[in-house]
């Protein structure tokens, strides 16, 4: 599915709009969108090829979706600073301004005009690859918060594994002088799928990601040997889908 959008006419509270715009500038300014009669679909890439992001906005998270399926590009800085001006109970209605090409953004009495991107000056959208990664562990998001945290205090980056001896789940950061370890067992966390799993992963971005972790929302983290991680969770009643994918730091 591509090409130009002719008509959108949509509307949707501002605190789910909110946290879908969030998730994504955890990793870039702008973004395709591709709507279609299920839902917005986005996937990017940040611009060091480190970290991706796919999203999918079910339609059953706005209160009104009227579409022509097409493609169009956003602005999401611009974006976000429009919206972040309604309560998140708040209707926000986004439709296309047919005469000027832009879009429309209303709410609380408030009309924005906001000029869309050519999708063709956006960078292409990443193929998310199918990986074989032998654990996962599913967890509240609190948890990955605190080890985010604990390493920060030693070090630029972090390890995520699971030790299949003591089933647990684990994080460690080193630094020059000072260690952190993190481990949860298996009845500390909602669910643990034991396997081969340690990576180490660049701080900076582990951090970009886990400050737009909805809080106290299950988080399913999948892991490998050396692998990227998944790290996936939903909200607003499951019609939002979000799955972040991060690159091992390679170690000399």
């Amino acid at each position: 599915m591509s090409g130009k959008v002719s008509h959108f006419n949509t509307a949707i509270k501002a605190g789910v709009l909110k946290d879908t715009v969030s998730a994504l500038r955890a990793l870039v300014d702008g973004c395709k969108i591709r709507l279609t009669q299920s839902g917005f679909h986005i996937r990017a890439v940040d611009p060091a090829n480190v970290a991706m992001v796919e999203q999918d906005i079910g339609k059953a998270a706005f209160e009104t979706y009227e579409i022509d399926e097409g493609l169009i590009g956003l602005d999401l800085e611009r974006f976000e600073d429009i919206i972040s001006m309604p309560g998140k109970d708040d209707l926000v209605t986004l439709r296309l301004d047919p005469q000027s090409r832009k879009m429309k953004i209303l709410f609380d009495g408030l009309d924005f005009t906001m000029a869309l991107i050519d999708p063709k000056s956006i960078r292409a959208e990443p193929d998310i690859p199918e990986l074989e990664l032998p654990g996962a562990v599913t967890v509240n998001s609190k948890k990955i918060d605190q080890m985010v945290t604990a390493a920060d205090m030693v070090s630029d980056h972090l390890s995520f594994g699971i030790d299949e001896t003591k089933g647990a789940f684990y994080a460690t950061a080193e630094g020059d002088t000072d260690d952190v370890t993190v481990e949860y067992e298996q009845n500390e966390v909602e669910d643990l799928e034991l396997g081969d799993a340690h990576s180490i992963f660049s701080l900076e971005y582990m951090g970009d990601i886990e400050k737009e972790l909805p809080s106290d929302t299950l988080i399913k983290m999948q892991l490998g040997d050396g692998m990227p991680t998944k790290l996936s969770f939903q909200f607003e009643n499951e019609a939002v889908d979000v799955l972040y994918m991060l690159a091992p730091r390679i170690e000399n």
